[in-house]
């Protein structure tokens, strides 16, 4: 729990909450230094406040439908903090949500569409916390219930503040109790115009570190599968593979043609393309010019 609270939050400042009216002055205050233009990606995109009773909690997430929908939160019971994560601008709210339909035009492609649902930013109740994510994915059949933890996970922010996103990957494994089978991280710089994607699961590896108490080699727990690094010029650590069995919780039916899902390199540009349009060459635009002016 200490982790959830502290780890990739250093220097975040904390509120004391008092009402709905604090915590509308504290949010509306870093989104206009956002856009004023001052600040810039290495200014952490979290607010915490403190104390916040369940009560609190809920009239807080009522006034969020209404007026904050970019807002991500993360709450802890037992020391009744609520850490609120802010959506910083169009492109990494973009980003999340072409990268969800990536994925979901993969399983429409493959004809399981009737067998998933898009949960969105759902929140879920861990262990003496509750959490939300920027995109999740649910199977119908394997978890009917509304309820039901999704399988799929994602979770999208500044490229700077890489260790706060590795903690919500540990935190959906671990609170979901390995129910979440893969969470995707999704790393964006909008000045360096890049999108780093990590994928997420529980593993077993070698450990790293031992201790008097437990020198065991190997430790089960949250770790980090593969990365794909996005730029305007390159994609490295293509393709992505989508294991169906991960996803739907069964083993593909080859006789269906159900089979593991590959999001190519391909596919990585266009989606990069869409957050990014390429910049049209001035050359071939003058060049089309003169061949209109050439027919006519």
């Amino acid at each position: 729990m200490l982790s959830y609270l502290t780890e990739g939050l250093e220097g975040v400042q904390h509120h004391e909450y008092h009402d709905i009216h604090s915590f509308k002055k504290a949010v509306d205050a870093r989104a206009d230094l956002w856009r004023s233009g001052k600040a810039d990606e290495r200014l952490p995109p979290y607010l915490i406040f403190s104390p916040v009773t369940p009560g609190q909690l809920a009239t807080i997430d009522h006034f969020r439908e209404s007026c904050y929908k970019r807002l991500r939160f993360l709450y802890l019971e037992e020391p009744q903090v609520l850490i609120v994560k802010q959506m910083l601008g169009p492109i990494h709210e973009m980003a999340a949500k072409e990268f969800m339909d990536v994925m979901k035009l993969k399983i429409w492609e493959a004809g399981q569409t009737s067998e998933i649902c898009n949960m969105g930013s759902t929140t879920y109740q861990g262990k003496l916390c509750s959490k939300e994510a920027d995109g999740s994915l649910r199977p119908l059949r394997a978890r009917p219930d509304l309820h039901d933890w999704p399988t799929i996970i994602l979770e999208c922010g500044v490229s700077e503040t890489p260790r706060r996103l590795t903690v919500d990957a540990r935190w959906w494994i671990e609170n979901s109790g390995g129910a979440v089978k893969v969470v995707f991280l999704l790393f964006v710089s909008v000045k360096r115009k890049t999108i780093r994607i990590e994928v997420w699961n529980k593993s077993t590896v070698e450990k790293q570190q031992h201790t008097g108490e437990n020198d065991e080699e190997i430790t089960t727990g949250p770790t980090p599968k593969n990365t794909i690094l996005i730029t305007e010029n390159s994609v490295t650590g293509a393709p992505l593979k989508l294991k169906f069995k991960e996803i739907f919780l069964r083993k593909p039916k080859k006789k269906r043609g159900e089979a593991n899902y590959t999001i190519t390199e391909h596919d990585l540009r266009v989606y990069y393309n869409h957050i990014w349009p390429p910049v049209p060459d001035s050359s071939q635009e003058d060049d089309c010019k003169s061949a209109l002016l050439t027919s006519c």
